[in-house]
């Protein structure tokens, strides 16, 4: 949702930031996880689905029988997806003398 700040590049960016800032010994990683019925995560997509549904319908994001119905299956035995990539970039400062 860019109109709210939201820059989903955001973490494949860091990298390059911590590079351009001048630190050396730069590494970056993505991780994710598959979101399963019981997952903790899966509740976490259910309170923000919720929470943003009638903004994203607003905001012509979504239809508001497909949230619904997305929601709906978070529910399923069979429900399975990927969750945001968690990213994690780090650098050292040179050393001054």
């Amino acid at each position: 949702m860019a109109d709210r700040g939201f820059d989903r590049r955001f973490g494949r960016r860091l990298f390059g930031r911590l590079r351009a800032a001048g630190l050396g010994e730069v590494g970056a990683e993505g991780r994710l996880e598959m979101l399963h019925r019981d997952a903790a995560g899966t509740a976490l997509v259910r309170a923000n689905g919720s929470q943003l549904r009638g903004e994203m319908v607003a905001g012509g994001y979504d239809r508001a029988d497909d949230v619904d119905r997305d929601l709906a299956r978070l529910d399923d035995a069979d429900f399975m997806m990927p969750s945001s990539i968690l990213w994690t970039a780090w650098g050292r400062r040179a050393r001054t003398r």
